[in-house]
């Protein structure tokens, strides 16, 4: 083989290794990274805060507002006003919920704050300022989304801990649940508050005969032990 030949082959092989090598790098750190990666984002039921939405109030109808026309200086407050659907581009309605958990103003990029340093005592008005995405242990703009429902769950079973299907767990009007094969029941969707909850199948009775739960957050472990009616006995009392 020429010197020239030589010269054009081992050029050629150079370039197909630089080619390669990224891709081997690639592959060897994908290998390294772990199955899955923690997710984040907005919490659960968060709507369409991570899309750049508007918090609307549930009784009123009405939005999160930036005092101002538009607010987006430090220190505006933040009020309750007609929601601003038509102007998605220029409302200071519009806020985003960072992975971290800040609310972000979306057309100012601030933040919504409490008031003083740091802001914590009931009563504190909310302004909008200055992201504290550097503090994250210490900032008072940092927030998260409590559930306003959730759920109650446990087992029926007998005294030798086997599972009983078919019965019925009622927590109140509209609120019933019913045991799987394995004993098992889930009450979901109770909104806040306290609930009674008393077990009911045919032959059976049950102890405790009713539990008493409240929440959230949501109440596991209630359980009760079914006894079949066969197995009370009754004492005839004669009178004389």
């Amino acid at each position: 083989m020429s010197a020239e030949r030589r010269q054009v082959y081992g050029s050629r092989w150079f370039h197909g290794v630089l080619k390669i090598v990224p891709l081997v790098i690639l592959m060897m750190l994908a290998s390294l990274m772990p199955e899955s990666m923690p997710a984040f984002g907005p919490p659960p039921n968060a709507g369409g805060l991570n899309a750049g939405g508007l918090l609307e109030n549930k009784l009123s109808g009405k939005c999160i507002d930036v005092a101002g026309s538009p607010g987006t200086a430090n220190g505006a407050w933040l009020q309750l006003w007609d929601c601003e659907f038509g102007s998605p581009s220029t409302t200071d309605q519009r806020w985003t919920f960072t992975s971290d958990g800040f609310i972000q103003n979306v057309l100012s990029g601030r933040c919504i704050d409490v008031l003083g340093s740091h802001g914590t005592a009931n009563g504190t008005r909310l302004q909008l300022y200055d992201c504290d995405f550097g503090n994250p242990s210490t900032t008072d703009q940092r927030w998260t989304f409590i559930a306003t429902t959730y759920s109650v769950s446990g087992r029926v079973a007998d005294g030798s801990n086997v599972g009983i299907a078919g019965v019925t767990i009622s927590g109140g009007p509209g609120h019933t649940a019913t045991t799987d094969g394995n004993g098992n029941y889930t009450m979901s969707g109770l909104t806040g508050g306290a609930y009674t909850l008393v077990p009911s199948e045919a032959g059976y009775v049950f102890s405790p005969p009713s539990r008493a739960v409240s929440g959230p957050p949501d109440a596991t472990g209630q359980d009760f032990t079914a006894i079949a009616a066969s197995a009370w006995c009754y004492v005839p009392v004669v009178l004389r």
